[in-house]
């Protein structure tokens, strides 16, 4: 399969879109500051702190590594970042080849690690919200790409995962 779909379709498809007016990064900072503020209030025992500090640090350098491999190919072969808007471009490549989805994915990571790092029980808790609400936006954006790039986008989610 080619690494990048360029579909120069008429206006009125490159209208539809998956309709995702929350950016999914919101969700995960709102959630953290949350689970950061109850654990003030309500702390809670959680690793040893030269584990959590290597824990975290290990998860974010995962983070890392997924936020400067996926936002710029993502940009670099024209895909967009913005999950209300239209796609005119499916990125295969890079990081892409792995994951479906590796901008989640560090999401999850980076929130996880700074969990770890902070030594901070209650996020981790709530991290189920965040990730819920990654994954309604996830399959929305799934149907969009399905209607956009059609059997293109079928043969990509059938060879590449969702997450891992």
């Amino acid at each position: 399969m080619e690494n990048t779909i360029v579909d120069h379709a008429p206006e009125a498809q490159l209208a539809d879109t998956p309709g995702v007016r929350i950016p999914p990064p919101l969700p995960f900072i709102g959630t953290l500051l949350v689970g950061w503020l109850i654990q003030s209030r309500f702390s809670l025992p959680f690793l040893a702190n030269p584990i959590a500090l290597i824990a975290g640090s290990l998860l974010l350098v995962c983070w890392a590594a997924l936020v400067v491999t996926s936002i710029p190919t993502m940009i670099r072969r024209g895909g967009t970042l913005n999950t209300n808007g239209p796609s005119s471009t499916l990125v295969a490549s890079g990081v892409y080849r792995v994951t479906r989805n590796p901008m989640y994915l560090s999401l999850a990571l980076g929130y996880a690690g700074a969990s770890c790092l902070t030594n901070m029980l209650w996020p981790l808790i709530l991290v189920p919200l965040p990730l819920l609400y990654s994954q309604f936006v996830i399959l929305r954006e799934e149907r969009y790409l399905e209607r956009r790039f059609g059997a293109a986008y079928l043969i990509y989610k059938s060879r590449v995962r969702r997450w891992l």
